[in-house]
């Protein structure tokens, strides 16, 4: 979050300095960053951007490009459709990062997906947390060289989010077939 907060043109130190946490500590790729240490970053970006929703997303949507997210990239590269995609970062990518969260995407169809995260009520809630999601499951479809997905709907709460997305069409020859 600190690398797409930056190329959003938000210094990490605005984020980090109020809140008297070790820079070192949170960018350590060894370290697992605590879900309420995570929680308090997002306030103060919330807090930053003065809630602003869009600019909420538009971090979460470059949370995609960063360096961090290379390694999803790169085995995405041999992910021949968006949904098999979205069903990999459901099952195994979200999981693995917020063990605590609950994800239940369905799919309308090749081209529509329902999803619904939820945080449980033995941990903080966070709805600037959907809001970065909501960014972030909007480009996922960029891993695959194609426009992002488009939010038709989204209902976010502090403990809820349930989103409409549309995704773009595969390219692949395998995802035709």
């Amino acid at each position: 979050m600190l690398e797409a907060a930056e190329e959003a043109g938000i210094a990490r130190a605005i984020l980090i300095g109020p809140l008297g946490m070790k820079e070192a500590e949170l960018v350590d790729a060894e370290a697992k960053v605590e879900w309420r240490t995570l929680v308090l970053l997002m306030e103060q970006l919330s807090r930053v951007v003065d809630g602003d929703i869009e600019r909420l997303r538009d971090v979460g949507a470059r949370m995609i490009r960063t360096p961090s997210y290379r390694p999803f990239r790169r085995f995405a590269e041999a992910v021949v459709s968006v949904r098999r995609l979205y069903d990999i970062a459901n099952r195994f990518v979200a999981p693995t990062n917020f063990p605590h969260l609950t994800l239940i995407g369905q799919f309308a169809s090749d081209e529509r997906m329902h999803l619904h995260a939820e945080i449980p009520s033995s941990h903080v809630s966070c709805a600037t947390f959907f809001h970065l999601f909501e960014g972030s499951v909007t480009q996922l479809p960029a891993l695959l060289g194609l426009p992002p997905a488009v939010l038709i709907e989204s209902r976010v709460t502090p403990r809820t989010c349930d989103m409409v997305v549309a995704l773009p069409r595969s390219r692949s020859l395998v995802a035709r077939t």
